[in-house]
């Protein structure tokens, strides 16, 4: 039995922007992970912890579930996806069986905002390649997975991918997911793995020593899916190009303070993106901070801390940025007002 595990993310700079294809965020890797198991059997088996395993089968290349699940949607295409890679690379295929385990949500399966879904993908799609013993590239892995996603969500801008397949800390720059599917539907699998992507860019970054990333948790989960498919439809083309050229040049910004230890720009930038992304939301008609959420950041900002909602907004995590030595007294402070630190720490790999 081979096993592989795949870190979570979190989003510190650039959500809704990176959406936009070109646009940029910077995201972390946390180690928090999805672990797969994977090994050959007579028959196809899908194993999620907590629930019952489920038997799969292939009809005309395609793989079809005993009953039809929604839950394992991204699960199925992430093996279509790796199975139809594997075969135009000439390879034959054998069932297997699959077992999913996830750290990514809490003891009572709520859903932290941890990118449980990305991981899964890139986690099932590593696994089937390592099984059959192909050397896969991280681009190759990160591209496998994106279409995998893109082909059930084009909205993702898989910058949780990217933290999941590169881990540490990445200033990621999206692709254009509509040419990606265009392509797909008139090309070889193979031709569009191994093409450039327009405008994909994904760089590692560091972060300096002396700075702490604490993670909050609001008590409150948020769907991006359905933030992002709602928040496009009202902002004109005059709206989105500043929002868009404000949140490219907060992203630069955040990126050169977190590698140079510089606390003071960083808090003025990640402000701006707190203000820029609230003024997004107000825009487009939902809230960006849900009230825990504002009492988590403001807390943070107290503190002496960079502050800011991470990822879709609504719900879920907030970040905080600081000095090292001033961890115990955040902690102290958000446990003062019933928040919860998730203790989560940059993986690196």
């Amino acid at each position: 039995m081979l096993e592989v595990k795949i870190p979570g993310k979190l989003y510190l700079a650039g959500e809704y922007a990176v959406v936009e294809p070109g646009h940029k965020a910077v995201v972390m890797a946390i180690d928090k992970f999805i672990k797969v198991r994977i090994s050959y059997s007579d028959i196809g088996q899908i194993h999620v912890d907590g629930k019952k395993t489920m038997q799969y089968y292939r009809k005309d290349k395609n793989i079809i579930l005993e009953n039809d699940d929604q839950y394992y949607k991204y699960v199925l295409n992430a093996m279509q996806i790796a199975e139809e890679f594997l075969q135009a690379k000439g390879l034959d295929l054998e069932y297997y069986k699959l077992e999913i385990f996830s750290d990514l949500d809490s003891d009572q399966h709520k859903k932290y905002g941890l990118g449980s879904s990305g991981a899964v993908v890139v986690a099932t799609i590593k696994a089937i390649l390592e099984l059959y013993s192909y050397h896969y590239s991280k681009l190759e892995l990160f591209k496998l997975s994106s279409l995998a996603t893109i082909l059930l969500n084009h909205k993702s801008s898989c910058g949780d991918l990217a933290a999941s397949v590169y881990t540490g800390l990445i200033k990621y720059q999206s692709f254009s997911r509509l040419g990606i599917l265009e392509k797909y539907k008139k090309t070889d699998i193979l031709n569009i793995i191994d093409k450039d992507w327009k405008y994909l860019d994904i760089k590692k970054i560091s972060i300096d020593k002396t700075l702490d990333v604490e993670v909050g948790w609001s008590g409150e989960e948020a769907s991006t899916e359905k933030l992002v498919e709602k928040s496009r439809s009202k902002l004109d083309e005059a709206y989105m190009d500043k929002f868009l050229m404000e949140s490219d040049a907060i992203v630069e910004n955040v990126s050169l303070a977190l590698e140079e230890g510089d606390l003071d720009l960083l808090r003025s930038k990640i402000k701006e993106n707190r203000i820029l992304l609230n003024d997004y939301a107000k825009a487009t008609g939902f809230n960006y901070e849900i009230n825990k959420l504002k009492i988590l950041i403001d807390t943070a900002v107290s503190s002496g801390y960079a502050s800011k909602a991470s990822g879709a907004g609504g719900g879920d995590c907030g970040i905080a940025i600081g000095l090292v030595e001033n961890r115990k007294h955040l902690i102290e402070e958000w446990e003062k007002v019933g928040l919860i630190n998730l203790d989560l720490k940059i993986f690196e790999e």
